[in-house]
């Protein structure tokens, strides 16, 4: 007998020969609502929970699960241990943070890989200046192709320079104090700095036997994209936008001259992660620069290889991790530097 409520489901039982009105059930399996059936249509109907509800978002990586708007959010669980040389991340299954030391065999039995943290730089206002102080990025050997030597180098000594603003696109805020402003192409922020780049040369097949290491002066333009001060963990994306330098007279060249950046045509994007340690940060960063070095070359190498007037562009990585390199010449066309803790 149909008691005319569209919310039952209405049937006689047979064995008994008594009539059954069933209640229609209604849950869509969403903690963030309240389910019932419309009376008037005999369908079911759902309507947000209050916010701040408790729900279970069924992620045990997840905390603080409560409901917005109809819907389950939370927040992820951080793992961050303040140690760069572990991979951070919580196991899904068990709901706890696993820390991973990081791997850093390159697969070459000739050189000893380990990570450390070599970059740590103080606080500034949440964050940290970049290019970081008093740590610089460093490089292996690698064979350089068309010359005969192999080249390694470190960038360092970063400093806001106090008059001028070399290769920047723009003015600093107060020269030789504050360097860098909001903007840039990344959206974040733009720095200019002036720093030292280190090369060594090593000579190879005629010139067997020179070491000769060159200081250029440089003037640099890093942009960053957005960064939440305060933040324990802040990762981002980089760009060395542009670099350049020169010098004379060298015994070995005459001239050197360096160019770099995605300004100038040499795409060098990279990226930055900051990771707080007390009032202090640890600094992983890294450039996939391209750039162009010209050189003349003086009697010394005149006299055994004759001019070679352009090295080809190259693809040169940057990065936070560090390796005891033992006579490893990567191969032409890639070369790792990293940042340490050079000043």
């Amino acid at each position: 007998m149909d008691i005319g409520n569209a919310c039952t489901n209405d049937r006689c039982d047979p064995a008994s020969g008594t009539c059954e009105h069933v209640p229609v059930v209604c849950n869509d399996g969403n903690f963030c609502t309240r389910d019932f059936c419309d009376p008037q249509g005999g369908k079911c109907q759902s309507v947000p929970e209050p916010d701040g509800t408790a729900c279970d978002d069924g992620n045990l990586c997840t905390t603080g699960d409560q409901c917005r708007s109809g819907g389950c959010v939370a927040t992820p669980v951080v793992c961050a241990d303040t140690d760069v040389c572990t991979t951070d991340a919580c196991d899904p299954a068990i709901g706890q943070c696993l820390h991973v030391p990081l791997s850093c065999d390159d697969g070459n039995a000739c050189t000893v890989d380990h990570c450390e943290p070599t970059c740590v730089v103080p606080d500034s206002g949440g964050t940290a200046t970049l290019p970081p102080r008093g740590c610089g990025y460093a490089s292996g050997l690698s064979a350089v192709p068309g010359a005969p030597f192999q080249i390694g180098g470190v960038l360092r000594d970063f400093v806001c320079p106090s008059s001028g603003s070399g290769v920047c696109s723009f003015a600093p805020p107060i020269p030789g104090v504050d360097c860098d402003q909001a903007g840039g192409t990344l959206g974040g922020e733009e720095a200019c700095a002036g720093a030292v780049l280190s090369f060594t040369f090593i000579g190879t097949g005629p010139l067997s036997g020179i070491n000769h290491s060159v200081d250029v002066p440089v003037s640099l333009e890093i942009h960053a994209a957005p960064r939440t001060p305060g933040d324990s963990v802040q990762s981002f994306a980089t760009d060395l936008f542009r670099l350049s330098g020169e010098i004379t007279g060298d015994p070995l060249f005459a001239q050197l001259r360096i160019e770099a950046g995605t300004d100038f045509g040499m795409p060098s994007p990279g990226h930055t992660t900051l990771v707080q340690s007390g009032g202090s940060w640890v600094v992983e960063s890294y450039f996939d620069l391209s750039y162009r070095i010209d050189y003349v070359a003086t009697a010394v190498l005149l006299g055994q290889s004759g001019t070679r007037p352009r090295v080809p562009r190259e693809r040169r990585r940057l990065c936070g991790r560090w390796d005891e390199f033992a006579g490893l010449i990567e191969p032409a066309g890639r070369h790792r530097l990293l940042l340490s803790d050079h000043g």
